[in-house]
């Protein structure tokens, strides 16, 4: 490619076109293309994707937290909260049948536990649980509701690092 000057303007020209150009007194160049231009800082996120990605980081350190006390898998959370149930049920139960409380008696055919053992162990298991778990969500309330409250980047900013723990 070449360029020619019309009309104060570089035009670029096929090489089939320099000698007519030529011939009209053009003074041809070979083309050099324009610069590419400086690359543009992003734009700072607005308040609104700040306070997005502060919440998602909440809930995923809660998340991580949990995880550390309790089997994080498809399904586990419903057979927590059924054997939870099941034990208290158990229990209270004058006669219970094993009939009755298949995971615990699943459980306890398993472990060589009895089924008052393994009721036991889940009762104990779900006090100690929620205890965690309460701090845990208490923790990432408070944080969730500092976002939704802050007026400006830095009041998302100061509400991390979270203080999950004593």
């Amino acid at each position: 490619m070449y360029e020619i000057k019309l009309n104060g303007e570089r035009v670029r020209i096929v090489p089939d076109l320099v000698d007519v150009a030529t011939h009209k007194g053009y003074t041809i160049e070979p083309y050099s293309p324009p610069a590419p231009p400086e690359p543009q800082p992003p734009a700072p996120p607005t308040l609104s994707e700040v306070k997005a990605a502060a919440i998602r980081r909440i809930n995923a350190e809660a998340g991580d937290l949990r995880a550390q006390h309790v089997t994080v898998t498809i399904g586990q959370e419903g057979t927590y909260l059924e054997k939870a149930r099941e034990a208290r049920a158990f229990q209270a139960d004058a006669s219970p049948s094993p009939v009755a409380y298949p995971y615990l008696s699943a459980e306890a055919t398993h472990t060589g536990m009895t089924m008052a053992e393994v009721a036991q162990l889940v009762t104990t298991t779900e006090a100690a649980w929620t205890a965690i778990n309460a701090e845990i969500e208490g923790r990432r309330r408070g944080a969730l509701v500092a976002v939704d409250r802050a007026d400006d980047v830095a009041e998302v900013g100061a509400v991390f690092p979270i203080r999950w723990e004593d």
